[in-house]
């Protein structure tokens, strides 16, 4: 009983991972319609990034396709003291987060954590998109 239980409750006591607020743009890279990897970008707005995901805006005049946004990558930088370092982190979307007269909030889960990278992005001060 206690594991279905747990298994029930679960999403109730998940710690969820701290978000560092941004308003920043980048691109969002992802396939084209044929299936074409990285054919198209989008220029989105970074709402906020955690070690786990992001949430981005994009226009609601933006002619994005979310069907194409199954996977996508972001090319982020981090400057890390005096070196800059570029990762790029695979993203699968989880789930229009809002919607509102301008623009639309998705929110994306990165596919894959590596502990390096969650070190640079706790860092936060000094992160930037590109």
């Amino acid at each position: 009983i206690k594991e279905e239980l747990e298994a029930l409750l679960a999403r109730f006591w998940r710690v969820r991972a701290e978000r560092l607020p941004l308003k920043v743009f980048a691109k969002m890279i992802y396939a084209g319609v044929d299936g074409t990897p990285d054919a198209n970008e989008e220029s989105v707005l970074v709402e906020d990034i955690s070690s786990s995901g992001v949430r981005v805006a994009v226009s609601r005049e933006s002619e994005l396709d979310l069907r194409l946004l199954t996977t996508v990558n972001f090319l982020i930088a981090v400057r890390d003291g005096e070196e800059q370092k570029r990762l790029t982190l695979e993203a699968e979307l989880v789930r229009v987060a809002n919607v509102s007269d301008n623009r639309i909030s998705l929110a994306f889960r990165f596919a894959s954590i590596d502990l390096s990278h969650v070190e640079l992005l706790e860092k936060g001060i000094n992160l930037f998109f590109t």
